[in-house]
């Protein structure tokens, strides 16, 4: 399952992202800008991958399910990028590192939960058949 590839190096620039934005020193905005449009990328990759990797039939409700959750996640996420640009990131940088802290926690659930349920769907699926021709 390509979903599993695609989510890990969505969890590895979230990983950075949450570095960048929750240091103890002043923020790096242009990293920050930076590792929000890659983290933009790995997410639509994710968004294809899914497609791809949950097309049968029988794993449509779950198909739907993430599909749910990645659009309600991308609300937020495009919630909390325009309300917080470079401009206001310099000026309320409290308030900033609240509403990132509230995101990081949103996404890194996210992620877990998006695990676990492909984790069980790989598990129920049916070993493929041996060809018995082939042996």
């Amino acid at each position: 399952m390509y979903s599993f590839e695609s989510l890990d190096r969505l969890e590895n620039v979230y990983h950075l992202l949450v570095s960048a934005t929750l240091a103890d020193t002043p923020p790096d905005l242009l990293a920050i800008l930076a590792l929000r449009q890659r983290f933009a990328a790995e997410f639509n990759t994710l968004l294809l991958t899914l497609g791809e990797d949950l097309n049968a039939p029988a794993q449509a409700a779950l198909h739907d399910e993430l599909q749910d959750r990645l659009g309600t996640l991308r609300i937020r996420l495009m919630s909390y990028t325009l309300d917080w640009q470079p401009r206001q990131i310099e000026d309320d940088r409290k308030g900033h590192r609240q509403a990132a802290q509230d995101t990081a926690d949103l996404v890194r659930q996210f992620i877990a939960e998006t695990r676990d349920r492909l984790e069980r769907a790989a598990q129920s699926r049916p070993a493929p058949r041996e060809d018995r021709a082939t042996g």
